[in-house]
């Protein structure tokens, strides 16, 4: 059909085109008129309906909020798991205390209970209870309680279950000053779980002690004058049924206090008392005597404490006391100084030169005044005592000045002082006949009088002294000496010595001490470069005696020596042998065997410290008889 008749038979409206069988379509005239579609309308979706669109929409909000929920529901569960386990396990759910006498008395047995406890929910492992306090404290032994040391202890408890807990009681004394207050800290330390890190919990316990096992009680004057006499007694006493070991009594005193002497006499530095042992009501009493020296008005306090030395060396106090003495001024005054000092030790052979002087303080002349010194010693020379003025009365053992011989003594005007000058030497032998010989003093005391001073019996009364104590030290020889003919180690080579060939010798050192104990005495020298240590000693066994090689040094190491060591018991005696070998540069001479050798050794009396020397020792050896003068060198 041409273009022309198909249009004819389109356009022709009789031709009922519209009422041909056809599918129904929204592009449909008729159908798009009936259901008012807009066939120029813009789908949302290529070549997707909108209804389709919407049901994909809701499928994947629904996929995605199923996927997000679940990631919500595992977070939450992943959180929840966490905190879970992290409240299983807190530290503060984990708990020690002491509970117990909060006072009690010195040295009474008391129980104190440790309560722990694990509030978790979980185990713990390696628990242990550490306990911690003071060497006041001394806890009773027990079968699962550790004593590490005198402040620590350690109990091993093992594992501790959830929300579980226990206790453990110990029992254990206090020593102390009263109202002392002693802390007992202890200390739970575990692994919680599974966890390896070492966790801790701490509680703590102070206990006051309210009075004391070990009595200690002071007498000191209420006053006195300046360089006056000063004592002290100290009682003590054991008021339980205790015993106590290594008990010790140690003074404080005050600043011008000089030592002069104590009954019993101190065992360290005169002011320190090792009483050892005390039992169940043993006392003792100790008595110290000094001078005093301060202003008018000033307060001395002294301290004494009671206790001892603990482990870790420190001084351990059961008990303290102090008292106080005022310093009072008076009218007349009198001072003494040997040697210019007022505190000092003296050696035998020591010439003492006294100087006394004297004052009027007070606002009125005062007349005929005497002046006295008592003094006594049996180590004290009286065959040659200088006296420029007075008169000394050896049946009283008094020095007496008076206006005869000092004529200012007869009228001392307000603020008036005045000098005397004397002295006297210590024997150079001192008198050592039995082990009681020890432990000399010297003992002085200047007065002064006047009638002048009204008293309270208005008469005439010595209104002003001084008293001065002097310690003696001991003694302490060294002899050294050498022999080639000796009776306990035989010795060898040519006498007089020759060039080229070896000679040995034997030197002998002996100790002597004389009026006090002495402690750790040592002996030392040096060997000559050329000289050999031949490594014998006599006595083999007894006496520590060491060289060393690298320095040549010779070491004799004695420890204590009592009194009249060498004098009424034998005196400590130790030989060795040496041997030397003569160089070309040694021909015609004597040979050096020893250089000086040196002795040290501690007074225990006067708590000084001594030295001795001798000389260097070569080998003409005078005290060898077959030497004779045979000691050069020859080729």
């Amino acid at each position: 059909m041409s273009l022309d008749n198909l249009e004819k038979k389109l356009y022709d409206p009789d031709s009922g085109i519209e009422r041909r069988e056809h599918e129904s379509s929204q592009f449909d005239p008729i159908v798009s008129r009936r259901e008012n579609v807009d066939i120029f309308k813009k789908e949302k979706s290529w070549g997707k309906p909108e209804n389709f669109d919407r049901e994909e929409k809701k499928r994947i909000f629904k996929i995605g909020a199923i996927v997000l929920g679940s990631i919500i529901l595992l977070a939450l569960l992943v959180i929840g798991f966490v905190k879970f386990r992290q409240s299983a396990f807190k530290e503060e759910r984990v708990t020690i205390k002491i509970e117990g006498p909060a006072k009690i008395s010195s040295s009474t047995e008391s129980e104190y209970t440790l309560f722990f406890k694990n509030e978790n929910r979980v185990d713990l492992k390696n628990v242990q209870i550490l306990m911690n306090y003071p060497e006041n404290f001394k806890p009773k032994e027990r079968s699962d309680l550790k004593i590490e040391n005198p402040s620590n202890s350690r109990i091993n408890i093992g594992s501790l279950k959830a929300h579980s807990g226990g206790e453990i009681k110990i029992k254990g004394s206090f020593f102390a000053v009263k109202d002392t207050t002693i802390y007992l800290n202890a200390t739970l330390q575990y692994n919680p779980g599974s966890i390896s890190s070492t966790f801790q919990s701490r509680g703590q316990l102070g206990v006051n002690v309210d009075s004391s096992s070990l009595f200690l009680e002071i007498q000191a004057p209420m006053e006195v004058a300046d360089g006056d006499k000063a004592d002290y007694v100290i009682d003590y006493r054991n008021l339980s049924t205790e015993y106590f070991d290594g008990i010790r009594i140690k003074a404080e005193y005050p600043e011008g206090f000089s030592f002069v002497s104590a009954q019993p006499s101190p065992s360290e530095n005169n002011g320190v008392w090792y009483l050892g042992s005390m039992e169940p009501e043993k006392s003792g009493k100790i008595v110290i005597s000094g001078t005093m020296n301060g202003t008018s008005g000033e307060s001395k306090l002294i301290k004494i404490y009671l206790g001892y030395i603990g482990e870790n060396g420190e001084f351990i106090v059961f008990d303290q006391k102090e008292q106080s003495t005022k310093m009072i001024s008076t009218v007349l005054s009198i001072r003494q100084s040997i040697n210019n000092k007022t505190d000092l030790n003296v050696n035998a052979g020591e010439v003492l030169q006294y100087n006394i002087q004297y004052k009027n303080n007070g606002n009125i002349a005062l007349k005929d005044a005497i002046v006295t010194l008592e003094i006594d010693s049996r180590v004290l020379d009286f065959s040659k005592l200088e006296l420029e003025k007075g008169f000394y009365d050896a049946s009283k053992k008094m020095i007496t000045w008076r206006a005869s011989e000092i004529p200012e003594l007869t009228n001392l005007a307000p603020g008036q002082e005045g000098k005397i000058n004397f002295s006297i030497p210590v024997l150079d032998r001192i008198p050592v006949e039995n082990s009681n010989d020890k432990n000399f003093t010297i003992v002085s005391t200047a007065k002064i009088d006047s009638p002048s001073v009204p008293t309270p019996i208005g008469s005439n009364k010595i209104i002003a002294s001084n008293r001065m104590e002097l310690k003696l030290n001991s003694r302490i020889v060294l002899e050294t000496k050498g022999y080639y003919k000796d009776e306990n180690l035989a010795n060898s080579g040519p006498i007089p010595p020759k060039l080229g060939q070896e000679t040995t010798y034997t030197i002998h050192w002996k100790v002597i001490n004389v009026s006090n104990d002495v402690a750790n005495t040592k002996v030392v020298s040096y060997l000559p470069s050329g000289v050999k240590w031949l490594g014998k000693i006599y006595p083999q066994e007894g006496e520590s005696i060491v060289f060393n090689e690298r320095t040549n040094q010779i070491e004799w190491e004695i420890g204590n020596l009592k009194n009249g060591t060498g004098i009424i018991d034998p005196a400590r005696e130790v030989s060795f042998q040496i041997g030397v070998t003569p160089q070309i540069n040694q021909v015609k001479n004597a040979l050096i065997l020893l250089n000086p050798s040196a002795l040290t050794a501690n007074d225990l009396f006067t708590n000084s410290e001594m030295r001795f020397e001798s000389k260097e020792k070569d080998n003409r050896l005078p005290e060898d008889q077959s030497i004779e003068d045979k000691f050069k060198v020859a080729e």
